[in-house]
């Protein structure tokens, strides 16, 4: 007869415990998600209540069609689930400071969904890895385990596969939950880091035809952040790249990145018959917030001048083959820290794309295509 000790007693109980707390907290987070669909689908466009209110439309709320722009985050290196919940956090709280400093600019019909491909990793193999590590530092080593494993884990075929499968069941469900509700739904995704690539490459897949994947929706806009795709290119593709909105994986396609971020790389120089170009520059959304307060109070000849000066010295255009105006690499403004010390953007510059705001102000202004 098999003689259970105390000890595997307490271990089985607390195990229990966990995973009670752990599905109450899912049950708390699909409450407090579905919310968020209900409030981002109630809320009428600016240019809506303006009729409203001056007696064009006698109800905004019955005459506007629930209608969301759902934003998928694919998430890079070193995600955890508690991590990603934070990130969820910041995203929503930099984008609706951004949105709050001008509400009548923008649609808030906005809402993000964060995508965990590592659910699906086989846990073995991270147990492996915990039990391997050096003990000393441990905190720090976890930190560091978990970005070559998941770049290594992406490499191995089998792994890839299930990664690429879990990402389209995930979008796909939740894209069914939400027009099952009777919303209409347009769809963009935002990638970090390695999350870039899997995207890139389900995406690819897709239109070489694989049918172990497909998406139940079209993609509006596709913004990559911290992106090393120009790398991955450049080593598989013999250095050439079609931008995914040119071969109709999508609307609109965005490469963005932190100047000092060694894990970012561009896009515009793989891509044939493109000029050369430097990268543009995102506007900075301070400043968009002071010219915003200027023109309502009225503009000064001397803030014409430099503002125009400016803008003007810091774009550059390019016209695709279509005839339109189109640019893909854009770079973040260094703040005052990271331009003096060098040090603070190579270390921080890689995880700080969530609370942005010139970035919320630039996919802000994409999503209500301006």
């Amino acid at each position: 007869m098999e003689v259970v000790n105390a000890t595997e007693i307490k271990e089985v109980e607390e195990t229990k415990d966990q995973v009670v707390e752990v599905e109450a907290e899912n049950v708390k987070e699909e409450e407090e998600d579905d919310a968020e669909i209900s409030k981002a689908a109630d809320f009428p466009s600016p240019i809506m209540e303006k009729r409203s209110r001056q007696g064009v439309i006698r109800d905004s709320l019955l005459t506007i069609k629930k209608r969301i722009h759902l934003v998928f985050v694919i998430h890079g290196i070193g995600a955890t689930a508690e991590k990603l919940r934070r990130h969820g956090v910041r995203i929503k709280e930099n984008f609706d400071k951004v949105w709050n400093s001008n509400p009548n600019k923008f649609r808030r019909n906005y809402h993000f969904k964060m995508i965990n491909w590592k659910k699906c990793l086989p846990l073995d193999a991270q147990a492996a890895i915990e039990r391997i590590t050096i003990e000393k530092h441990s905190s720090k080593r976890s930190f560091v385990n978990s970005i070559p494993t998941d770049i290594l884990f992406y490499m191995v075929a089998e792994h890839s596969s299930l990664i690429l499968s879990e990402v389209t069941r995930q979008c796909n469900e939740y894209y069914q939950k939400i027009i099952n509700r009777g919303i209409e739904v347009d769809v963009s995704i935002m990638a970090h880091s390695l999350g870039s690539l899997i995207f890139f490459d389900l995406l690819d897949r897709i239109k070489k035809g694989d049918k172990g994947l497909s998406l139940d929706f079209n993609v509006n806009k596709v913004f990559f952040l911290g992106s090393p795709l120009g790398l991955f290119v450049s080593i598989t593709r013999d250095a050439k790249f079609e931008p995914l909105d040119r071969v109709g994986l999508c609307q609109g396609f965005f490469n963005i990145f932190h100047p000092s971020d060694l894990v970012a790389y561009r896009v515009e120089p793989l891509i044939p018959d493109f000029p050369s170009m430097q990268p543009e520059t995102l506007k900075s959304f301070a400043t968009e917030v002071k010219e915003t307060k200027k023109d309502e109070k009225g503009w000064s000849f001397f803030g014409i001048f430099c503002c125009g000066r400016e803008r003007a010295s810091s774009v550059q255009y390019y016209s695709d083959p279509s005839g339109r105006s189109k640019r893909y690499d854009y770079q973040v403004l260094e703040n005052v820290y990271e331009r003096y010390i060098e040090a603070i953007g190579l270390l921080t510059s890689h995880f700080s794309y969530w609370d942005n705001n010139d970035i919320a102000y630039f996919i802000l202004r994409k999503l209500n295509n301006m």
